[in-house]
């Protein structure tokens, strides 16, 4: 099996991250970059070979690989700034003959457990996340039964919510899904978890502001899952019922 990771882009939309180095070559902690993590989770996955797409930051790609322990082969998209990744996997093609294939796109950071059940599937599949909104160019899927039916830019984003209201709630969620959980929220809950009436305000609240968030950044479906909690609903659209009727003023005009 060969992974080809597509690295041809610019990164311009990162800003003042990308001015000297490719987006693939950005910093994310424990001295790796998104770069030297996928290789290094690629190498300790038994793949042996990548075959690396590079436009405009072909040289400063090369060197990140030295002594990377696979064997890269690298495919210069000289027009990367009016083609996309497609013409770069058309121009790998060579590169990728008789072969599996293990696409990955150079802009992801994954857990490895990740890697390991894709390489364990014995038919093509594919990854995707489910756990934080998207923005809107990103790419998005839709799921149903288990299988991807749709995927690409333009996939009408559906978010769920569903408002943690008690500390015993939210540690049988974790233990359940091992789910990350951010910062601010693990707070929240270390706070107030210990009181069910602070604890329930405090995640009606929370849920309000994810809502807020969401439509601010142009969601037009959110699916907020009160589990037969009729009164946790009602909070929720009165914290928001201003902004609602703004966003349903806009959708009729």
């Amino acid at each position: 099996m060969k992974a080809l990771i597509l690295n041809s882009g610019t990164g311009s939309r990162m800003g003042d991250i990308t001015k000297t180095h490719p987006k693939c070559m950005t910093e994310i902690g424990g001295g790796e970059t998104i770069l030297s993590r996928q290789l290094r989770q690629l190498a300790e996955a038994g793949v042996q070979e990548a075959v690396i797409t590079t436009g405009e930051w072909d040289q400063k790609i090369r060197e990140a690989c030295e002594g990377c322990g696979l064997k890269v082969t690298f495919v210069l998209n000289p027009r990367a700034r009016e083609t996309n990744y497609i013409y770069s996997m058309y121009l790998a093609r060579e590169a990728l003959k008789g072969s599996d294939i293990l696409l990955m796109h150079g802009d992801l950071v994954f857990e490895s457990r990740v890697l390991d059940d894709v390489m364990a599937s014995p038919v093509s599949c594919m990854a995707v996340s489910s756990t934080l909104p998207l923005p809107e160019k990103d790419f998005k899927a839709v799921i149903k039964d288990g299988r991807i039916r749709e995927i690409g830019i333009q996939v009408p984003v559906c978010a769920g919510l569903m408002p943690v209201t008690s500390g015993r709630q939210m540690k049988r969620i974790v233990s359940m899904s091992g789910a990350f959980i951010p910062q601010s929220f693990t707070a929240m809950v270390d706070r107030f978890g210990g009181d069910d009436r602070a604890m329930s305000q405090a995640g009606i609240l929370y849920t309000s502001e994810q809502i807020v968030d969401l439509l601010a950044n142009g969601v037009k479906h959110i699916h907020v899952y009160t589990m037969n909690k009729p009164e946790v609903a009602r909070a929720i659209m009165q914290n928001i019922s201003e902004i609602w009727k703004y966003e349903v003023s806009r959708s009729i005009s």
